[in-house]
This record gives structure tokens, C-alpha cells and sequence, in this order.
């Protein structure tokens, strides 16, 4: 038997919840920090390409060379 089902079962549905809500939040943080992460090598990418001259066309135009 879990631990975690254990203690859920001898505090209650209010104890079940928090930790709901924390686990919840755990994975959103987790989800920021990878998207922050591709979001910087994202940055890096098009400032080497400004560097070399090479910047991208505008996205509203919908292609990039």
C-alpha cells in the first residue's frame, strides 16, 4: 500500500486536495520551464541569424528564408 494513499485516507478530503493542487502546479511549473527553455535557444537562433545578416522575413508574411 502507498503511502500517499494512506495519509489521503486518515486526513480527509481537504489534505487530498492541497496535495491535488500542489502535484497540479508542480507540472505546470515544470511545463514554464521547458517552454522558457526552447523559448531561449529560440532567441539564440534568430540573434546568430540577425548577426549574420541573414534575418528571417516577417512571420506575417508567412514564410521565413
Amino acid at each position: 500500500m502507498k503511502v500517499r494513499s494512506r495519509a489521503r485516507r486518515r486526513s480527509g478530503p481537504r489534505l487530498y486536495h492541497q496535495e491535488l493542487a500542489d502535484r497540479l502546479a508542480f507540472e505546470r511549473w515544470g511545463e514554464l520551464d521547458t517552454l522558457a527553455s526552447r523559448l531561449a535557444v529560440q532567441e539564440q537562433i534568430i540573434d546568430a541569424l540577425e548577426h549574420c545578416g541573414d534575418t528571417p522575413l516577417s512571420p506575417s508574411r508567412g514564410r521565413w528564408t
